[in-house]
């Protein structure tokens, strides 16, 4: 993981480095679609027509963002952050 741009010290983090010096939380969380009940909406809309299961329940454990960006010294601002992952196209 790379930490650049609008900050005092850019970081290069690998796996190690995110469970060795960060805590972990856990977070459970729903996700829903926004196109759940979508087969009660009138005028009928292009797409899948789901009823109510287009969601679910996750826990995810990760570190806090916050203290991540605290480590690279976000400097005051800062508007947006973008994310990129390993995929490609």
């Amino acid at each position: 993981m790379q930490v650049e741009g609008n900050v005092n010290r850019p970081l290069a983090l690998n796996y190690s480095d995110l469970t060795e010096k960060f805590k972990t939380v856990s977070v459970a969380a729903v996700n829903q679609c926004s196109g759940n009940s979508r087969s009660r909406l009138q005028p009928r809309v292009p797409g899948a027509q789901w009823g109510n299961g287009a969601m679910g329940n996750a826990l995810w454990t990760s570190v806090r963002l916050r203290e991540i960006l605290d480590m690279a010294g976000l400097k005051s601002g800062s508007l947006q952050l973008r994310f990129q992952g390993l995929e490609t196209g």
